[in-house]
């Protein structure tokens, strides 16, 4: 085996950042920028525009390499080439305004960006081809760009764990103190730098040669043929099962089913994708006729999406993950039809009629938004209007006595509304302006409780189970800045903690420079060194008892009536309750479900 020499990973390495330049330079600023929010330990530092400029960096990488792609396909002169560049550039200051700050940083955002991560990929994967339709290219090309992507990725953390156990060696050797930051800006360092201009040092430029390239993986072969078609076959015949079990029980699908046709769908397509070129060849036919049993067998599975999708829809009303669940179930057909349909089999339609999807799922009147928002908000009116809370198109003021289920489930609707559109959808239904009712909001996630309390109705979790034999209770920092002023100056080290408990025996830790934050049921709180002994101890129950005997069940608390301070020589720590959510049965059983802590450390 020959390995490649200092100077040809040096000539690749100088190619790859003129070829790609923009990509590069961006990877690198994205870098120092994380270097230098680790090293801030203000975590409010990271609440602001730089925070967004990573994430949209994250988005916009493959759409510098897509742009790039396609101009070499288009464009001849060189120096023309990097013109395009400017759209993602523009697109990038764009997005990182766009962004909210992270407090604000809801499912909406999170949606979107994820579609926007697989639309700029699945460009990546045609780019060069719009004006070619070359099949063997095309994956050849994809085959390449997949095999350097799982490469670059064991490099990278082979290349973090050699150095990470160097820094250790050296520390325990020499006695030398390292800051822990350091392995995480090392780790910034590998994947923000390292790792994708390997990757793009592999990216091919001559398109055209790969079309006669006929070479094929023996190891990708066997493991296709001899896993991943078993397991497709496997997972066929269990879902035919259900198929049978529904058709005799007469009982319609359960909801999950359909993530089950899908994965099984997905997965049996990449597995005929992974195999595509060796169908052609007169010694594996078997393989094409394989393919085309495959696609005639998923038709039952998707008529079974179908009905699930629409038990979901019936019931709940279209949201967000229904919308994209049916877009794939339409998909799925789309792309059987036409691979059964078309001899030659083009595989470049599978990315792009995708990124097609994606797209419409994300802009316009019919995107995943847009639907899902005007089907939860009408599902909402209706059950208002039945239980007389809503009278010509406002909420009627004073307490509503409606059932538990019926509570809950607008507290869902509205938790769904507020958390992925926000309250402003809502604003038709008040006579008051909910803007200025929330003007002063610390926490953005308490507005859902708020507003369906603005109802008359009781607000219920998704974890309220409503037994008459048990109380439950929600306490949040209120809204008033004036009665939430702390002076927090005392303490060094600050962190967020969030968790769902339920489990008595559930335990969570997070390091805190020498020492170990560690949670074990929502009550009681240990400090740890770093031989695990207990530094400080921190029991909450006595506190929650006279807060539940104090208030009602639902009530915001300044901050000062919501934070816990315990201290002994070693440590001194405070605990600030943003928001918790408990459940009672009777005054010495009380269970946390979940909370949301501020947590401030000081060691002296």
């Amino acid at each position: 085996m020959r390995f490649p020499s200092i100077s040809s990973i040096t000539r690749k390495a100088l190619f790859s950042l003129k070829r790609f330049p923009f990509a590069i330079v961006l990877t690198v600023i994205t870098s120092i920028v994380a270097i230098y929010i680790v090293e801030q330990k203000d975590f409010y530092l990271r609440n602001n525009i730089l925070t967004n400029f990573i994430f949209a960096s994250f988005i916009v990488f493959p759409f510098f390499i897509s742009v790039k792609l396609i101009a070499e396909s288009f464009i001849k002169n060189k120096i023309f080439q990097y013109l395009p560049s400017l759209i993602p550039i523009v697109f990038l200051v764009f997005y990182t305004f766009w962004l909210p700050e992270t407090a604000k940083f809801n499912d909406y955002y999170i949606t979107i960006s994820l579609i926007l991560v697989l639309i700029f990929h699945l460009l990546v994967s045609f780019a060069p081809f719009l004006r070619k339709a070359k099949h063997n290219s095309f994956w050849q090309f994809n085959n390449v760009l997949f095999q350097r992507f799982l490469v670059s990725a064991f490099f990278s953390v082979v290349l973090y764990g050699g150095l990470s156990i160097a820094l250790l060696s050296f520390n325990a050797l020499f006695d030398f103190h390292i800051n822990e930051d350091l392995y995480l800006e090392l780790w910034v360092i590998i994947i923000g730098v390292f790792s994708p201009w390997f990757f793009l040092s592999g990216v091919h430029e001559k398109i055209e040669i790969l079309e006669s390239n006929m070479s094929y993986p023996k190891g990708l072969k066997i493991f296709t043929q001899f896993v991943l078609l078993p397991i497709v076959s496997v997972y066929l015949l269990i879902l035919y099962a259900y198929i049978v079990k529904i058709v005799t029980q007469g009982e319609w699908p359960i909801g999950w089913v359909s993530y089950l046709v899908l994965g099984f769908s997905i997965t049996g397509i990449f597995s005929l994708l992974l195999i595509y070129p060796l169908q052609f060849k007169k010694e594996n036919r078997f393989i094409y006729r394989f393919s085309k049993w495959f696609y005639f067998a998923i038709f039952p599975l998707i008529i079974l999406l179908f009905l699930a999708i629409n038990v979901r829809i019936s019931d709940y009303g279209i949201t967000e993950n229904r919308y994209f669940v049916l877009a794939l179930a339409v998909w799925l057909v789309f792309i059987s039809v036409y691979l059964l349909i078309n001899k030659q089999r083009n595989i470049k339609i599978i990315p792009i009629s995708l990124s097609v999807i994606a797209i419409v799922s994300i802009i316009g009147p019919f995107s995943a938004f847009s639907v899902s928002e005007n089907s939860q908000f009408n599902r909402l009116k209706i059950i208002l209007t039945e239980n007389n809370i809503l009278k010509n198109g406002k909420i009627l003021k004073g307490k509503k006595e409606i059932d538990f289920k019926t509570s809950k489930n607008i507290s869902s609707i509205v938790s769904y509304i507020v958390n992925m559109h926000g309250h402003s959808i809502l604003q038709p239904l008040f006579t008051q302006n909910l803007d200025s009712i929330f003007v002063d909001t610390v926490r953005y996630y308490t507005k859902d409780r708020d507003i369906v309390e603005l109802m008359g109705v009781d607000y219920f979790s998704q974890w309220d189970r409503g037994d008459e034999n048990i109380s439950y209770y929600y306490f949040n920092a209120g809204f008033n800045d004036n009665q939430n002023s702390m002076d927090i100056s005392a303490y060094e080290y600050y962190f967020l903690f969030n968790d769902y408990f339920g489990d008595a025996e559930k335990e969570k830790i997070i390091s805190i420079n020498k020492y170990k934050f560690l949670s074990i049921n929502g009550l009681d709180y240990y400090v740890l060194d770093d031989n695990d002994n207990r530094v400080l101890e921190i029991n909450t129950l006595s506190f929650w008892k006279e807060k539940m005997r104090t208030y009602n069940l639902s009530h915001n608390l300044t901050k000062n009536e919501l934070s816990f301070k315990a201290q002994n020589d070693s440590v001194s720590v405070m605990l600030l309750f943003n928001s918790i959510n408990l459940n009672s049965a009777d005054s010495n059983n009380i269970v946390v479900s979940n909370a949301n802590i501020d947590v401030f450390i000081k060691i002296p």
